[in-house]
């Protein structure tokens, strides 16, 4: 995995983790928090935030979440 960090205009630290391979995101951390992400496709399709918490998303034929 690779890592790209970006500061904003206030100094929080935002970490982009993404595979070589593919070059998707694989997590975003801002602090102690991450949030993994899961792709199919060209679809983002789950999001699991810091707490553990899932959230999926689902897409119809022309790759608008539904």
């Amino acid at each position: 995995m690779h890592a790209e960090t970006a500061e904003d205009i206030h100094g929080a630290l935002t970490t982009l983790t993404y595979s070589p391979i593919t070059s998707k995101v694989t997590s975003l951390t801002t602090g102690s928090r991450t949030i993994n992400l899961t792709q199919t496709g060209s679809d983002l399709t789950t999001l699991q935030n810091a707490d553990g918490a899932l959230r999926t998303l689902a897409y119809d034929g022309n790759h608008r979440v539904t």
